[in-house]
């Protein structure tokens, strides 16, 4: 099945490349991306390993905290819709730094150019290992080799069909992990003592689904507190709606500006029931793993908790597209 879905997606790739691409076509579709697709691709470069097996270790380790910070997503959609992509539309520009040189100069674009490259391939090498560790638990393939695999199908799809094969490798990836979440949250409840309410009672008694901590105090600033997540989700979607390339290279393709903001708003109706599905996925992963102490090895990381209970509890067939 993993075999199938990777081919998969390489062919996706492939059939797009048969059409003749001009630069706009390759790096902008052709403005042909529908407002429901250009949406899922932008939630889905949210949605990456970091989100999908990060969110449940978060929620298995600590609480909801920093679902606070999600929710800031619908806070700065307007922002971004009535200010942020009508300028950049209305600018023809394929890049956020192109945008940058019109409005400054070229010193200004190649440093934000650079930094961005920067960023990302730090990034890059956390959201390539997560999946890794998934990989290797479901495989037994060397975590080095999955790496270089997952660099060489990403490669292979982009080059061979360009933006427009990323939104749509983007939107059957989000629909999978997404089904794959909620086949999960169901596994557990039917795992566990009292299902849902069982989930929910543990938790609770736990602690693992507080979401706000008020303290206005002075040592606030070095923990997790309410007002501290929200101001700095405000600031980072801000930063990621706006300016992140990945993000606006995907409301560019559109066809027009009010299709755009269809997609944007979009993803930002999909980032509060998604995240909250993930965070309750780690609340039911504890109270999994209390009630099956046996399953879970003590030398585990914590990253890689759900990708051993998607080995452990799910159908084969399932765990190898997740």
């Amino acid at each position: 099945v993993l075999a199938i879905y990777l081919l998969l997606l390489v062919g996706i790739g492939w059939h797009l490349s048969r059409r003749g691409k001009t630069t706009g076509d390759y790096f902008l579709a052709g403005g042909r991306i529908p407002w429901w697709a250009a949406g899922l691709s932008v939630f889905a470069t949210g949605l990456s390993s970091l989100t999908f097996t990060g969110i449940p270790a978060l929620a298995f380790k600590t609480d909801f905290a920093y679902y606070v910070g999600v929710l800031t997503i619908p806070l700065v959609a307007p922002l971004i819709v009535f200010f942020f992509m009508p300028a950049f539309r209305r600018a023809k520009i394929t890049t956020v730094y192109e945008y940058l040189e019109k409005r400054f100069n070229l010193a200004v674009r190649l440093f934000a150019s650079v930094s961005f490259i920067l960023f990302q391939l730090g990034r890059m090498t956390i959201v390539l290992y997560l999946p890794a560790l998934a990989l290797e638990a479901v495989t037994g393939v060397d975590i080095y080799t999955c790496v270089v695999l997952m660099v060489i199908l990403a490669t292979a799809y982009t080059y061979l069909g360009g933006i427009e094969a990323v939104i749509w490798t983007d939107v059957l990836q989000a629909v999978v992990l997404v089904g794959g979440a909620i086949i999960a949250i169901f596994v557990i409840a039917d795992s566990v003592e009292g299902g849902f309410g069982g989930i929910y009672s543990e938790a609770l008694a736990a602690g693992k689904l507080a979401t706000a901590d008020f303290d206005w105090g002075p040592e606030s600033f070095a923990r997790e507190v309410f007002w501290v997540i929200l101001l700095g989700g405000i600031f980072q979607q801000i930063a990621t709606y706006g300016s992140d390339q990945a993000v606006v290279q995907r409301y560019l393709t559109t066809s027009d500006e009010k299709s755009a903001a269809k997609g944007i708003w979009a993803n930002a109706f999909l980032a509060i029931p998604i995240p909250a599905l993930l965070f309750f996925v780690g609340a039911g992963l504890f109270v999994y793993y209390q009630q099956h102490p046996a399953d879970l090895s003590p030398e585990l990381k914590n990253d890689q908790i759900f990708p051993l209970f998607i080995v452990q509890a799910l159908p084969p067939g399932i765990t190898g597209l997740l």
